[in-house]
This record gives C-alpha cells, sequence and structure tokens, in this order.
C-alpha cells in the first residue's frame, strides 16, 4: 500500500502513447508510406518507375498458375506510352483463376498504350490493348469459352505494387483477388 504522498512510477508507459500514436499513424500510412498494407501503391509514380522490362515471378506462378507450364512472360512498357507483351498466360489477360474456373489455357502477345491512373484509391498501369494474338490453346477449349475470354480491343488494369523497382501485379479472381506477379528487370551496369 502506497502512502497518500507517494506516487506511482508510471516511466515505463510514458513513452507507450507516443510508441502508439506512431504505430497506428504507420499503419494507416500516414506517415508518407506510398503504400497501402496489401502492397499497392498509393501515390502517383514518376514515369521512370514504371518504364521498363518486367518478367513473371515464376517463382510465384508455379504455385498459383495451374495448368500453365509456359513462364517465360514478359511486359515491356515504354516511355512513347506504348507496351508490347508476350507469353502473358491467358488468365492474366481475362483475370479469371483457371483452376476454379473452367481453363481455357494459352498465351497472349500483345500490343497496346499504356497509362497511368488513380483507381480505387491506389495506383494501376491501363492497359489499351488493340492487338491479341493467342497461342499454345489446348486443342479440348471450348469455342465459346475462347470467344468470352479473348483480349482483343479491350483494356485491362494492373497493379503497381510494391518492389525493388515497382513490381506488376495482374489481378486474378478466385472468389476474392490475387495477383500474378511481374518482377522489374534491373538495368545491368
Amino acid at each position: 500500500m502506497r502512502h497518500k504522498n507517494q506516487s506511482a512510477d508510471f516511466s515505463c508507459w510514458a513513452a507507450f502513447p507516443t510508441s502508439l500514436i506512431a504505430f497506428t499513424l504507420m499503419a494507416f500510412g500516414l506517415l508518407g508510406c506510398r503504400f497501402n498494407l496489401a502492397g499497392y501503391l498509393t501515390e502517383p509514380p514518376l514515369p521512370s518507375e514504371v518504364i521498363g522490362h518486367y518478367s513473371i515471378n515464376a517463382e510465384q506462378a508455379k504455385h498459383t498458375l495451374k495448368g500453365y507450364d509456359d513462364l517465360s512472360g514478359n511486359i515491356t512498357i515504354e516511355a512513347d506510352g506504348t507496351f508490347k507483351a508476350s507469353q502473358i498466360p491467358a488468365c492474366c489477360v481475362h483475370g479469371l483463376n483457371e483452376s476454379s474456373y473452367p481453363f481455357s489455357g494459352g498465351y497472349y502477345s500483345l500490343t497496346g498504350n499504356w497509362k497511368v491512373i488513380k483507381e480505387s484509391a491506389v495506383y494501376v498501369v491501363r492497359l489499351e490493348i488493340t492487338n491479341a494474338a493467342l497461342s499454345d490453346v489446348p486443342s479440348t477449349t471450348s469455342p465459346t469459352l475462347l470467344r468470352e475470354r479473348h483480349a482483343s480491343k479491350t483494356s485491362r488494369s494492373v497493379h503497381l505494387m510494391r518492389g525493388d523497382p515497382l513490381s506488376l501485379g495482374f489481378p486474378i479472381f478466385s472468389g476474392d483477388f490475387y495477383d500474378i506477379v511481374f518482377l522489374r528487370v534491373k538495368k545491368q551496369g
């Protein structure tokens, strides 16, 4: 029992409110964090952060892309506002998880234009597809399914994600969304 002239020693708690406030601000991105908790970019990128060559993250993709054997997909974002891509798994273009939905398969070669836009509080690369060629489609794929999922003259939003430098994430729906990640290839030298 304390004497009425003694005060409790709260020195160990003195830093607690400050730490709690700092953690809360950091968790909600109020300390200048560029990314939300999902790793998506929340402030406009510099063009130099987006322009470049990206390759599929094969380590991640081999666990999430069921039925796709070729994991050499790549996309090049050009400074003139165009892009070109090859060996892009079809699910990255139509956005459906083919282990949950009927498998159509195949790989796209794509060309078109791109721009960065804000969409649902995050920044994305909007790909406006002007040419799409689908190859390596399994012979068992239904022609109706292929028509429904064809990418000709469409657009696709691709997340700008935390990476070193930024990565691209093609959202895939399987009841919830996850991203197939393309890592930016760092320049040599």
